[in-house]
């Protein structure tokens, strides 16, 4: 990956406790002729992902040349007295026909939020894959949309996908501890227990890292817990 300076020019030395604001600018696949380029809106959100081009092809959101293939990004104020831009509302693909004469693009994500002041994400669905109005090539009204809710507190108390039963989502103080789901008349839940064994002891076994304080002070972490995720059928 390549990365490049938000305000575009290196500040000091960056470091661990004094990091610069990166942010990365191009990405090569092992085995992929071509980078992936990355594309910013004036406030740092990402703008677009460019696909890698035939040498001599330049793309841009605005000008889609023959062998352009992009993810464009787009952002909507929710909060109508902020005037910000502050929320992604669509993710679409951009690239042109096979003569490379007309533009295609087809909204591939779709997202709405709710009202309240945190404006959460609510919905989140893909209109290719239609419904009773068949295939769509923008967002419009949802469709086989995954629908999240959320508690008292703002945390996520379920999740719906489209057609099925919801996983509905418990806590117990701070911590998630079961994800619940009905499934052919049966609740199929998954717990998840924290503090589950000693990360910080230094011994790399077969099934767990070195996690010991003095190894992952490599990386600049300090907190250490480990925790252990069961579901129906046995653990993982």
């Amino acid at each position: 990956m390549t990365f490049g300076p938000v305000n575009g020019t290196w500040t000091g030395t960056p470091s661990l406790t004094t990091p610069d604001a990166y942010r990365v600018t191009a990405s090569q696949q092992a085995g992929v002729t071509g980078t992936s380029n990355f594309a910013y809106n004036g406030d740092g959100t990402p703008l677009a992902l460019f696909a890698p081009v035939p040498a001599g092809v330049t793309c841009s959101t605005t000008s889609v040349s023959l062998g352009c293939r992009l993810l464009q990004f787009t952002y909507a104020d929710v909060d109508t007295t902020a005037a910000v831009a502050n929320r992604l509302t669509k993710v679409t693909f951009k690239t042109t026909d096979t003569a490379g004469t007309a533009t295609i693009a087809v909204d591939v994500a779709c997202y709405t939020y709710d009202s309240t002041t945190g404006y959460r994400l609510s919905q989140v669905w893909d209109p290719r894959l239609g419904g009773t109005a068949g295939w769509s090539t923008t967002c419009g009204t949802p469709v086989l949309a995954t629908t999240y809710a959320y508690d008292g507190t703002g945390r996520i108390s379920s999740i719906t996908p489209p057609g099925i039963n919801p996983v509905i989502i418990t806590y117990t103080g701070t911590k998630l501890t079961t994800a619940t789901q009905a499934i052919a008349g049966t609740n199929l839940t998954t717990t998840i227990g924290y503090d589950a064994f000693d990360v910080t002891t230094g011994t790399t076994l077969a099934d767990r890292p070195d996690l010991s304080t003095g190894r992952v002070d490599d990386w600049g972490q300090t907190d250490l817990w480990a925790a252990s995720v069961i579901s129906d059928g046995g653990p993982s």
